[in-house]
């Protein structure tokens, strides 16, 4: 029934038509490809965004929380009428810690530059002073320069991270 040919003889005659065909798959299979790692990638970077959009403005609630319970220092003694100004820095001091905790897309960064214990000592450093009921201006206002540098290190790891990266860039992130 069927002759036994060689078969290249018979492919090469009939790659007129059958080639066209199998590099559009190809084609179209590779383009699929690179736009579904690229949508996914600037869907991640998106996602990085907010995060970083929403850490850096909890962490900024809570620094001006700190320079208005300052400012409303008149004596080393805090009046009972600034104890709501401590209680509201107090949730707003928590806010921030649970926004730094949840993050999804960004922690790996978080953790690389140990910004979470850097945050935790801030954190716990001013608990003390509210704590201890003595509360001198000067060591609030000293915290104000640890808000402002936590500030710009996670300013600059979040540029790092979501700045776009290039065709080499990726393809060595994929290999680790």
């Amino acid at each position: 029934m069927f002759e036994n040919r060689n078969v290249w003889p018979v492919l090469h005659d009939s790659a007129i038509w059958w080639s066209p065909i199998v590099a559009g798959f190809i084609g179209a299979f590779g383009v699929h490809w690179l736009t579904r790692s690229r949508e996914l990638e600037a869907w991640v970077r998106n996602c990085q965004k907010e995060e970083w959009k929403e850490l850096l403005s909890a962490l900024t609630k809570a620094e001006l929380a700190v320079a208005h319970l300052a400012a409303g220092l008149r004596s080393e003694f805090l009046p009972d009428y600034e104890v709501g100004v401590m209680e509201e820095y107090k949730i707003t001091l928590n806010d921030a810690y649970r926004t730094l905790h949840d993050r999804l897309f960004i922690e790996a960064a978080l953790e690389r530059h140990n910004l979470p214990a850097q945050w935790d000592a801030i954190r716990t450093g001013v608990h003390d002073l509210i704590r201890s009921q003595v509360i001198a201006r000067k060591s609030l206002e000293g915290y104000s320069g640890e808000f402002g540098r936590i500030k710009r290190l996670m300013r600059n790891v979040a540029l790092e991270q979501i700045a776009p990266k290039s065709f080499w860039q990726r393809l060595r992130s994929r290999r680790n």
